[in-house]
């Protein structure tokens, strides 16, 4: 396993893990399209922070 930066094939995944992780959250009722929007945005804005727990290809988790 390793650390790296977030990318944007990893959006699925990453919003898979947070509906998973958050299921009361209010961002999660909002559903995967909207999360995944969420998170391209801070990708975009934020590159260096996020990053992404991989084991090959299978994201394990993530932290912005």
């Amino acid at each position: 396993m390793y650390i790296r930066s977030a990318c944007v094939d990893d959006l699925n995944r990453i919003a898979h893990i947070h509906i998973k992780c958050f299921p009361n959250s209010f961002s999660t009722a909002l559903g995967k399209s909207l999360l995944k929007k969420f998170y391209l945005q801070y990708m975009k804005k934020y590159p260096d922070l996020f990053l992404v727990a991989a084991d090959d290809d299978y994201i394990a988790g993530f932290c912005m």
